[in-house]
Parts: structure tokens; C-alpha cells; sequence
């Protein structure tokens, strides 16, 4: 089956459905372009227009996963640490399957380039000072995250976020619910 009058995303999103379900039947590095390609119901060369690797869908995937819960918990306004850390618990739990086949496969490591990569949006400058807590704020939580599904993320979002609360200050704010400071003009 090919795909018509679909959109890039609509495009990457077929081909990352597609690789996730080849990751339940095979190892990943024995998964072939062709076998993603054709169960995404899309030409070799689309893959090719949009990825250069299938580590490369990996990151997209994730990275997905993270805009989503970005865009709900941005639309839940000015909310709690503990609710900003319920939300990315449960957020994440709901993508068990697509993290844990991540894991067991050996490619839980791209999850911490698209952490950087989203975080490190967030910096007002390139200085170390100011990078520093993003850059530590990143490893925690893929290290987190790596702990989590070193146990099949069988640990609930609630306890997930009550063990991650009792580590923050109480008026702490997450870096991503910051206001991005507006730099002073000339």
C-alpha cells in the first residue's frame, strides 16, 4: 500500500511506527531500510528524504514524544513542579512499549541528544554558567529515565514523581516552564 496526500510529518511518523513495530520482530541493526520502508507504506526513497540512518528515526521518534508532552503541559499553564514531573512520568509511561524496545535494543542513548537539543533551546546565551544547569538538568533525567527502564518501568509515575520530588527544593521551578530571559537591546 503507498501513501497519498500525506504531509512530511504524516511521512516520518509512518516510518518510525514502522521501525518500532520491525524492533518487536528483529534486532535493530538487522532491520533493513527496504523492510521499514515497505511497512510504512512508502517508497526506499522517501525514507531516504527524510532520514539518513535509522538512529536518526529513533531520535524523531522521541523527539515526538517529548513535543507532545511539552504541548500539554505548556497548556496546563503555571502548574507545580510535582504536577510538571506527574505529567512527564506519565507522559512517557503511556510510550512504555515504543522506550523499552528503545532500551532493549541498544539506542536508549539517543534519547539524551534530543534532550540536549530541546533543553539547550532553552539557554539565553552560550555561556558555560548559563548552560551548566541545562546540561545537568539533561543527564538526570535520561539517567532517570535509563534507571526506569532498567526495571521495565514497572515503578508507577506517582512513585516515579514522588522519589523526584523529595530531590528539588520546594519553590523549585522546572528550567522548561522558565521564562526564556529577554535579552536587554543596544
Amino acid at each position: 500500500m503507498r501513501r497519498k496526500n500525506t504531509t512530511s510529518e504524516m511521512m516520518k511518523g509512518y516510518l518510525v511506527d514502522s521501525l518500532f513495530w520491525w524492533m518487536k520482530k528483529k534486532p535493530f541493526h538487522d532491520i533493513t531500510i527496504g523492510e521499514i520502508a515497505k511497512k510504512a507504506g512508502v517508497n526506499r526513497s522517501t525514507y531516504y528524504r527524510h532520514f539518513d540512518s535509522k538512529e536518526d528515526i529513533i531520535a524523531f521518534g522521541f523527539e515526538r514524544m517529548m513535543k507532545e508532552y511539552l504541548e500539554a503541559v505548556t497548556a496546563m499553564g503555571n502548574i507545580s513542579h510535582e504536577t510538571y514531573l506527574y505529567e512527564m512520568f506519565s507522559h512517557f509511561y503511556r510510550h512504555k512499549e515504543e522506550l523499552l524496545l528503545m532500551n532493549r535494543h541498544g539506542v536508549a542513548h539517543l534519547i539524551l541528544g534530543v534532550l540536549n537539543r530541546i533543553f539547550l533551546a532553552k539557554a539565553s546565551s552560550s555561556d558555560f554558567s548559563d548552560q551548566f544547569p541545562l546540561w545537568y538538568h539533561t543527564g538526570g533525567i535520561y539517567h532517570v529515565f535509563l534507571l526506569w527502564f532498567s526495571f521495565d518501568m514497572e515503578i508507577s509515575p506517582r512513585i516515579m514523581t514522588d522519589l523526584a520530588v523529595k530531590m528539588f527544593p520546594a519553590d523549585y521551578r522546572s528550567i522548561l516552564l522558565r521564562e526564556k530571559p529577554v535579552k536587554a537591546q543596544d
